[in-house]
């Protein structure tokens, strides 16, 4: 009897993990329910769409080493792929592209937070439809002991080529990030110099 309520407890468990994982939703607007799901042994973001016959469509391998929390929400253009860390999070919104029939990210988002002078605190994204990136940075004073000071928000073109879901892996946002990066430490550099 032990064994059996054992058994039942282990799969309610592995059941609602797996569909914790999995999105089941019309992705592709032909009133089929498709499927996407972080494959948590090879490390990718498998999608299958009813357009493509269920075909497994999967991005490169992401490394999802030290990460608190990740896996597959929905959103309202299509699903997210989040990975969070203790003081740094990204969001990689993908969506549905009719015209090359398979599925392109259209956003990034990351935030960051810290106490150290170099630590940026705030968040960014990037909408790669349009290429407008919108910056909302804080900086810190650590020889002062003023933290979160505010840069206010800005806004600039940040271009990248399309990158579809068979392109995408952590490369991807680390190219994000280098990019917001560096945004944050020149407007970091022109915040301070206002303020001498």
């Amino acid at each position: 009897m032990n064994r059996l309520i054992l058994m039942c407890f282990l799969f309610l468990a592995s059941s609602a993990s797996y569909a914790q994982e999995k999105l089941v939703k019309d992705l592709d607007f032909d009133g089929i329910q498709d499927n996407v799901y972080f494959d948590t042994e090879k490390k990718v973001i498998i999608a299958k769409l009813s357009s493509t016959k269920f075909k497994a469509i999967s991005s490169k391998p992401i490394n999802i080493e030290y990460s608190s929390e990740y896996g597959i929400r929905n959103n309202r253009n299509g699903f997210e792929f989040f990975i969070n860390y203790s003081r740094y999070g990204s969001v990689s919104q993908f969506k549905f592209e009719k015209k090359t029939n398979t599925i392109r990210l259209i956003g990034m988002q990351h935030r960051e937070s810290g106490l150290t002078e170099y630590d940026a605190n705030g968040e960014a994204s990037v909408n790669l439809l349009l290429g407008n990136y919108i910056g909302n940075w804080a900086y810190n004073d650590v020889k002062k002991e003023n933290y979160l000071i505010e840069i206010p928000t800005f806004k600039t073109k940040m271009p990248f080529k399309k990158i579809y879901l068979t392109d995408f892996s952590e490369r991807i946002y680390d190219s994000f990030l280098s990019k917001s990066s560096a945004l944050f430490v020149k407007h970091k550099e022109i915040a301070i110099s206002k303020q001498n």
